[in-house]
């Protein structure tokens, strides 16, 4: 994403489309691409379980290479209360 849209909460609309992407899509697996120097939206992916596999060499700079499986998806706030009390 380009530096000058960065701030806009742009990232955290891409975090709650995940549960979509799981759960109607059925994939099993995402990915994100995040410049190095984007501490926030890094600390965005890991906040919501995804893991740093590597770091990438673009040709416009270093990125981070962030995963998250199906099964270690964190759930949404509506998911989590859907669930029962124990």
């Amino acid at each position: 994403m380009r530096r000058d849209l960065w701030g806009k909460g742009i990232a955290t609309e891409a975090v709650q489309a995940c549960g979509y992407a799981f759960d109607r899509l059925d994939l099993d697996r995402l990915i994100a691409l995040i410049h190095s120097e984007n501490i926030a939206s890094r600390r965005l992916a890991e906040k919501n379980g995804m893991t740093l596999m590597k770091l990438i060499q673009h040709r416009m700079g270093t990125r981070c290479l962030y995963v998250i499986e199906r099964k270690r998806r964190i759930p949404s706030t509506e998911e989590h209360a859907k669930q029962p009390y124990l």
